[in-house]
């Protein structure tokens, strides 16, 4: 499974479980943290994804089966993918949401942890292997005040596999008086 297909498969979980949460949780922005074109932090309740590890798992499977004529050789990999969630959500101190950055990070978590996350990663093969405790980290923002941004990680299992057809060879007989 490439990046891009693990980050969108987790980005649509986790959008159609925020949508599920109800008004407090409308308008949650889920996005991988890093982008190219991306200065500080967005707007909002925003919710980041950043891939940290990837590791194999055991050793690779091979595979060999004719397919008609032609041989089809396929190695097989598990590998295990650790993604960090982070929540941020600035607030107006005198008027506080009643959504704070915690609470978005508890929500991600429970929302890759249940029934219907689980569903969701499980249709493009995906399984959480472990869900770390959350933790609360305080920072400066730009606009020298004091902000949280909470973090957890998963680890999510998949298999990668490569596929690659060879072809069957051809014999030709040339066989030629002496």
């Amino acid at each position: 499974m490439r990046e891009d297909a693990l980050f969108t498969l987790v980005k649509s979980t986790l959008d159609a479980g925020f949508a599920a949460a109800g008004a407090d949780f409308a308008g949650v922005t889920v996005t991988q943290k890093f982008q190219p074109r991306q200065t500080g932090l967005s707007s909002g309740k925003v919710v980041y994804m950043e891939e940290v590890l990837s590791r194999r798992y055991g050793s690779m499977k091979r595979k060999d089966v004719q397919s008609g004529a032609d041989f089809e050789h396929t190695e097989i990999q598990i590998w295990e993918t650790t993604l960090q969630i982070s929540a941020a959500h600035t607030r107006n101190p005198t008027a506080l949401s009643p959504v704070a950055a915690m609470d978005l990070a508890k929500r991600a978590s429970a929302i890759l942890q249940g029934d219907a996350g689980l569903a969701a990663l499980a249709v493009g093969g995906v399984r959480p292997l472990r869900v770390t405790d959350i933790r609360k980290i305080p920072f400066v923002n730009d606009a020298d005040q004091w902000e949280t941004m909470p973090t957890f990680d998963i680890v999510l299992t998949y298999a990668d596999s490569i596929v690659s057809v060879t072809p069957s060879a051809t014999i030709e007989q040339n066989v030629k008086g002496v």
